[in-house]
Order: C-alpha cells, then sequence, then structure tokens
C-alpha cells in the first residue's frame, strides 16, 4: 500500500492479499498471512479475519517503508501488540525490517 495513493486502493490490495493467501494456502504451501494496515480500523478488520481463520498462525508485517517512519513506528508496533490480543492466540511474526526498525525491535518474534 502507498501513503500517496487513494483509501479505495489500499482496501483492494487488503483484499488481494487475503484472497492470494487463501489460494496459495489452500494448495498445501505454508504461508505468513501478509497485514498491510494504515489505521486502527484496518487492524480491527484484520483482527476479525484472523480470528475467525485458525489456519493463520504467521503473519508477516513490513517495516522497511511507511510503516518505519518513526512517526508511524510506534503506532504499528503497539497495533500489532494490540492484534494477538484481539486474535486470542499467539501468533509466529515474520518481520521485514530496514536497519533503523531492527535496532528499535527487542521482543521476540512471536505476538
Amino acid at each position: 500500500m502507498f501513503t500517496d495513493e487513494v483509501r479505495y486502493n489500499d482496501m483492494h490490495a487488503m483484499k488481494r492479499i487475503g484472497t492470494a493467501w487463501q489460494e496459495i494456502v489452500a494448495t498445501g504451501v505454508p504461508g505468513a498471512y501478509h497485514l498491510n494496515a494504515r489505521t486502527p480500523q484496518d487492524y480491527r478488520r484484520l483482527a476479525a479475519f484472523i480470528a475467525e481463520r485458525p489456519e493463520v498462525t504467521d503473519i508477516a508485517f513490513e517495516f522497511k517503508t511507511g510503516a518505519a517512519w518513526r512517526t508511524r513506528l510506534p503506532f504499528h508496533v503497539a497495533e500489532l501488540v494490540q492484534l494477538a490480543a484481539r486474535v486470542g492466540r499467539p501468533l509466529n511474526l515474520v518481520m521485514i525490517v530496514a536497519s533503523r526498525s531492527r535496532r528499535r525491535s527487542r521482543r521476540p518474534s512471536t505476538v
């Protein structure tokens, strides 16, 4: 998702990610569900989606672009912690990080 795009493009991308993940996993290929979110409501929707699907055990989040901005990083970290609580089960987290983000992350890779 791009920070300079109209919102409905984000919504389409989120739907496409969910559909692609479901199709890949249905073939027997294991994969982490890639999270794409910009707002608290996005995270609430993702939590509901994941909570309904016990087959989601691994999630991936990318901290290399917009989410790595100093003003956005704390927001995304807090939302990821809340996501695990909303889902109600442990999730393995795969993080794709820029070097400046990695230094700030001292938590284990499970949220």
